[in-house]
């Protein structure tokens, strides 16, 4: 389902989100609780339609990924590495 909640939504009633690029891979974690995270491979996917996050040979991929967005947002010092919503497993 699509959050309506107005907090979670862009003005363009987007959630938002937060990415991370690593080489030919792009992994986003949306900022609505129990979503799941999203995984690509822009080189063969460049329109982003294929979420490798939901595939179990990508786990390992999603978990450092994960851990790597995180280890950014404290760097930055925003509040938002210690505020991030669950996501679904």
């Amino acid at each position: 389902t699509i959050p309506t909640d107005p907090e979670v939504l862009s003005p363009a009633g987007v959630p938002w989100w937060v990415s991370l690029m690593e080489g030919r891979y792009k992994y986003i974690r949306t900022l609505v609780a129990g979503e799941p995270d999203e995984l690509y491979n822009l080189a063969n996917d460049p329109e982003e339609l294929d979420n490798l996050a939901l595939k179990p040979e990508f786990k390992e991929r999603v978990l450092t990924m994960r851990a790597r967005l995180t280890e950014e947002l404290k760097k930055r010092d925003a509040g938002l590495a210690e505020n991030l919503p669950a996501v679904m497993e």
